[in-house]
């Protein structure tokens, strides 16, 4: 980070010289209908790169959009890996036997009554990226 910084400083120092010993008016021929004569050179140099700033910019921030929708997908393959989702047969089975255990904890024995909802799969459908 400080070496990008450095570099940073030291290309906006050449800049500043090169603006500050080139002031002479400069024709810009940039069409056959549109060209500017007597333009300091000094503007010039500092809109191809103000120019190129933005361009870079904006690219960069592309390419930050494209890894980061990039980096969600992946999470979600990888919660999806780590918590499979659960089909109804097991959702039932794993609600019984949950049930059962807590009874047979409280009461020594089954009571029948209302199985909880289980939970495996879950993390799967609420990713962080959405």
């Amino acid at each position: 980070m400080q070496i990008q910084l450095i570099v940073t400083l030291v290309i906006a120092l050449i800049l500043v010289v090169l603006t500050i010993k080139n002031p002479n008016p400069v024709p810009v021929p940039f069409t056959s209908w549109f060209s500017p004569q007597g333009i300091p050179l000094v503007v010039v140099i500092l809109v191809s790169v103000l120019v190129g700033v933005i361009a870079s910019f904006l690219l960069g921030l592309k390419k930050q959009l494209q890894l980061k929708d990039k980096i969600c997908e992946l999470q979600r393959v990888t919660d999806e890996l780590r918590h499979p989702p659960v089909t109804a047969d097991e959702e039932k089975v794993e609600e019984v036997e949950k049930v059962e255990e807590a009874e047979k904890a409280e009461h020594g024995h089954p009571q029948p009554g209302k199985p909880e909802p289980a939970t495996r799969g879950k993390a799967a459908q609420g990713g962080k990226c959405d």
